[in-house]
């Protein structure tokens, strides 16, 4: 696993890039920064639910279970309206799949870090992004009313952390890169 996260050391220096631009955006504009993630988010649904519909009549000969992907798409649709004509409801719901997706994210990283345990000496970074995770996301399912301005800047605070680790941790890799000779792909 080392040898992964050794080779692909520049993916963990980018997103850290991108969430910290992502969490400075969420800091000083949290109100849009929330509103534009959710308008994306409700094109792309809407666009995909589409694409699902025509896919699923369209491959209807092909397959008894056709309107398995038929409902998924009618699901992908209605989820899209939804977000472009209810934000306040829906960004309740965003909020607890993020916190869900933070929880389980912090989850897998302290896993990752316990396998790299003898193999790298900073996997408490690691550990630590994943217990921020975690964190964040339990702060958000106890707090979801408080608001879209306050869960913006928990995201940003989150987002910008976690570019911080992600960005440490890619460095220290590519030292370890450096240090066993290992090519990045």
């Amino acid at each position: 696993m080392l040898e992964l996260c050794a080779r692909n050391w520049w993916v963990y220096i980018v997103r850290g890039v991108l969430a910290l631009i992502f969490g400075m955006y969420a800091w000083f504009v949290p109100g849009l920064a929330m509103r534009i993630l959710l308008m994306i988010f409700g094109i792309f649904v809407l666009i995909e639910g589409i694409f699902a519909i025509v896919g699923s009549i369209a491959g209807r000969k092909y397959s008894d279970v056709w309107w398995i992907v038929l409902f998924e798409g009618i699901a992908g649709l209605v989820l899209g309206l939804l977000t472009l004509t209810r934000p306040a409801f829906v960004a309740t719901v965003v909020v607890m799949f993020i916190a869900f997706w933070a929880i389980w994210g912090g989850v897998f990283r302290i896993i990752a870090a316990i396998r790299l345990r003898k193999e790298l000496d900073s996997e408490w970074l690691l550990v630590f992004g994943g217990a921020v995770s975690i964190l964040f996301g339990l702060m958000l399912f106890r707090h979801t009313g408080a608001g879209i301005m306050a869960i913006s800047w928990l995201i940003a605070f989150f987002a910008s952390m976690f570019g911080v680790l992600l960005i440490t941790f890619g460095i220290k890799v590519r030292k370890f890169q450096k240090e066993a000779g290992t090519t990045a792909l």
